[in-house]
């Protein structure tokens, strides 16, 4: 079940693009304790690190092809030596644990027992039909402890004792630079745009360390951050264990080293200059001795100095694998323990819930505050990218994770480097808050890229902040909240809609100009900025874009709506981004372009009520084409729609669980994570566990607030609400039960009322709510009582800023005419609690 997308929307996160321009995604799982991150291919090669912070810097040169048919080749045409991955010499004989072509291996994340928690620890199993052995792994990073722990389990399948060597090899080259992967993007004109392998290698040099580790060293040559990298090996005793051999395996110009002569005989390492020496391998040789079975840890200790790494090193070393598991244990646990469930999760939607939000917390930098979107170089998604890291941190927000949804939002706003203190460009360093941008044609100045849905993303998820918790984040005032709203409504056109600016769903170059997401997500920052700011100006303006997107982006004939401006003129080339100045001459879409909508203009930004005919159009052809087998699938542009109708459902939509789906319909990877789109692209992808977590709150009735627009949303009335009413004559109380249902203005429902134990009574209510003045009005009469005659009444009550409450006065209309107060609040469905 899949939705029929297309290559060129949604977000910088470009659908189907990956593969055929950076290469693709090599990673099948990470792990990672928020300050440094490793990723692993499906064969169990480590093939990114990340450190000093979770996105800065990529130290392992991997690279996947960029070429046709990539994705189905071996290794998806990343060089046998890249990465870094162990090895076997069983009995004399040697292979690559890495070798598909002998070895099978199966990636997961450890289970706990039962009532225990997700862990962060990665699971991987080989398997060799010809070799009598059996190899599992556990890979992990220790909280507070920056060591990647790679532990080898290996035991004989047949009982027999073997005679077993194990080798550990690595190519790495440390850096501080922010590196692009090898690009090939296709024009619509002119010749294509390419660039070669921008990975931009430093000086390093390999030391074979006291006979007891493998050392890579950053020559510092230009004065910056020296960085280290030392591998050692201890035993299952937590001994340290000393190689028989360590050499460097090969480098430019030479061919390759005879100190391993029948290790595989890897390459020597290939880098993007014609510097030899820059790019470093070397491999270590341990003799396990004749065993049925045997253990060890390869410890992977970095750092910016000497005493750094070797001190992270002695720290591993002394703990050993017992007590540095625990560190990748015990902190999940509480860190989890810390948020909150909903009251009727399944066992099932506890381990999505928990997978997706320990996936999240790997993406925040646990130092700056900062969130990237992946952990990849290919594609380059290691940067933060405001808008992901907002629906990263909402997810945190609503899940009881208040501290890093406020740390990243004072991180956008005090760290990220915003052109005129009003925007903010494409993505960003999380380490030093610069920008990263991403190369592409035409653009002189990719760091200078702005991608205009981000703002008003921005503005939304700090009034759902503000919402949920009360107050402003700690280093953020209304005055900087002005300015990016005032930038909001700088790049509104005569049209109505913003200008068009660079961005892989508004791509002047491929004829897309304003899309309906960039419209739809400023209406969101200009309403919030309305309700920060007490501005009407932002009202109007949100209006006037929100009537271009229902004129011009609206096809009366399709009953659809279009995903953005078809542009057949009008391109201006204007440094340092191609942008849209004129007025649209041709806006009529090709059928291609209403092939890949989305509900976007619905959730979180509600410009539409779920009542709305076109609204209930727009999701009934989403969900057949969850249908049609063969479809691409952009996951996120689903969960808009799923978490949509959670929100707002009256009732007149189908809906299925978002567990249900991903079992039978192939949204997850082997380790669980939601995918970005079905046949990959990144993994794992930030804002599709953010969608996925929110998802799973949203159908336990835990929901997003929703920002007050001047047409009170469809199904704000809904549901059961709970109250008391007290007569000014005699004080007399009554409790209050009501169960509406609203449709547009019109009110309907029932109302049941009791006085006391055994005195009850219910009737069916008629009435309305002026979206305005959000004044609610409707009659209580024609009873159903245990307990007498009860005398029908006119409620009037004004309902609060959030939705959650009302309150006014209950008039009988008995001819004496008696009033009351009254007062209600809104139940959520389930509520939510702590799990344990």
């Amino acid at each position: 079940m899949v939705v029929a997308m297309a290559s060129a929307f949604l977000s910088s996160h470009a659908i189907g693009n990956e593969i055929a321009e950076q290469g693709v995604c090599p990673t099948e799982a990470i792990v990672g304790n928020s300050s440094m991150a490793a990723g692993f291919t499906k064969e169990g090669r480590l093939c990114t690190l990340f450190f000093p912070s979770v996105g800065a810097w990529d130290q392992v040169p991997y690279f996947t092809n960029n070429i046709d048919g990539a994705d189905t080749v071996d290794y998806y045409g990343a060089l046998p030596q890249d990465g870094s991955f162990a090895g076997l010499k069983v009995n004399g004989e040697f292979s690559w644990l890495m070798d598909k072509s002998k070895w099978s291996c199966e990636l997961h994340y450890e289970q706990p027992t039962i009532g225990g928690y997700q862990t962060g620890v990665l699971t991987i199993s080989y398997s060799n039909d010809r070799v009598p052995l059996r190899v599992v792994e556990y890979a992990f990073i220790p909280f507070g402890l920056n060591v990647l722990v790679r532990h080898f389990e290996i035991k004989s399948t047949s009982g027999r004792w073997v005679d077993l060597r194990f080798v550990y090899y690595g190519q790495f080259n440390l850096n501080e630079t922010d590196q692009h992967p090898p690009f090939k993007i296709q024009k619509p004109y002119g010749a294509d745009f390419s660039t070669p392998n921008l990975w931009l290698p430093a000086m390093n040099t390999v030391v074979i360390d006291g006979a007891q580790s493998l050392l890579w060293r950053s020559m510092d040559l230009l004065g910056g951050v020296p960085l280290e990298l030392r591998i050692a090996a201890t035993t299952d005793e937590g001994k340290t264990i000393a190689p028989i051999v360590a050499a460097k395996v090969g480098r430019r110009p030479y061919a390759g080293s005879s100190a391993f002569p029948d290790a595989g005989k890897l390459p020597p390492p290939k880098d993007s200059s014609n510097v030899p020496m820059l790019i470093q391998n070397a491999a270590a040789e341990w003799d396990l001795g004749n065993v049925a079975s045997a253990q060890i840890d390869i410890l992977i200790a970095t750092g910016d100095s000497k005493s750094t790494s070797q001190s992270r090193l002695d720290t591993a070393q002394q703990d050993g694998f017992v007590t540095l598991k625990k560190l990748a244990v015990e902190p999940w646990a509480t860190w989890l323990q810390e948020g909150t469930y909903p009251q009727d999760m399944s066992q099932a939607e506890i381990v999505n819930y928990e997978r997706w939000l320990i996936t999240l917390k790997m993406l925040a930098d646990k130092d700056s505050g900062g969130i990237i979107a992946s952990p990849n170089l290919q594609p380059q998604y290691y940067g933060c990218w405001p808008r992901d890291g907002v629906y990263q941190a909402v997810a945190h927000l609503m899940s009881g994770h208040i501290i890093e949804a406020e740390k990243f939002l004072n991180w956008l706003f005090t760290t990220a480097t915003m052109p005129g203190e009003d925007h903010w460009t494409q993505c960003y360093n999380v380490r030093t808050g610069t920008g990263v941008g991403i190369p592409s044609p035409d653009i002189q100045n990719n760091l200078a890229v702005v991608e205009e849905d981000q703002m008003g993303t921005v503005l939304w998820g700090l009034w759902v902040f503000q919402k949920q918790v009360g107050r402003m984040p700690s280093e953020i005032d209304v005055g900087q909240v002005k300015k990016v709203a005032d930038y909001i409504v700088s790049r509104i056109t005569t049209s109505g809609l913003l200008e068009a600016s660079l961005d892989w769903h508004e791509d002047p170059r491929r004829d897309i100009g304003q899309s309906l997401y960039t419209n739809a997500v400023a209406v969101a920052g200009l309403y919030a900025a309305r309700e920060f700011l007490a501005d009407k100006k932002y009202t109007e303006q949100a209006d006037r874009v929100r009537d271009a997107i229902e004129s011009l982006l609206y096809d009366n004939t399709k009953q659809t709506f279009a995903t953005g401006v078809y542009l057949k003129t009008n391109l201006q080339v204007v440094q340092p981004q191609v942008q849209v100045r004129a007025e649209v001459q041709d806006r009529t879409p090709p059928d291609f372009y209403y092939n890949y909508n989305t509900m976007a203009f619905a959730w979180p930004y509600h410009l539409f009520d779920l009542t709305d005919e076109r609204v209930k159009r727009q999701y009934d052809k989403v969900s057949r084409d969850l249908s049609l087998s063969g479809h691409r699938m952009f996951l996120p542009a689903y969960l808009f729609s799923h978490l949509y109708v959670w929100n707002c459902n009256d009732g007149s939509l189908r809906l299925q669980h978002l567990t249900e789906l991903a079992s039978g319909n192939d949204l997850l990877t082997s380790v669980g994570y939601l995918k970005d789109e079905v046949d990959g692209a990144s993994r794992p992808l930030g804002w599709s566990q953010a969608f996925g977590v929110l998802s799973l709150l949203a159908e336990h009735g835990v929901l997003v607030p929703m920002i007050p627009t001047e047409q009170t949303p469809a199904a704000l009335l809904s549901g059961e609400w709970r109250g008391t009413a007290v007569t000014s004559f005699w004080g007399q109380s009554w409790e209050v039960r009501l169960t509406l249902s609203q449709k547009d203005k019109k009110v309907t429902g029932t109302w049941s009322g009791r006085v006391r134990e055994g005195y009850e009574a219910t009737a069916n209510i008629q009435g309305a709510i002026d979206p305005t003045s959000r004044q609610l009005s409707f009659e209580v009469k024609e009873f159903t009582s245990n307990s007498g005659q009860w005398v029908p009444a006119r409620y009037r009550g004004t309902l609060s800023d959030d939705g959650k409450s009302v309150k006014g006065i209950v008039t009988s209309m008995s001819p004496e005419g008696l009033t009351a107060t009254w007062s209600a609040k809104k139940q959520e469905s389930a509520g939510s609690k702590k799990r344990r």
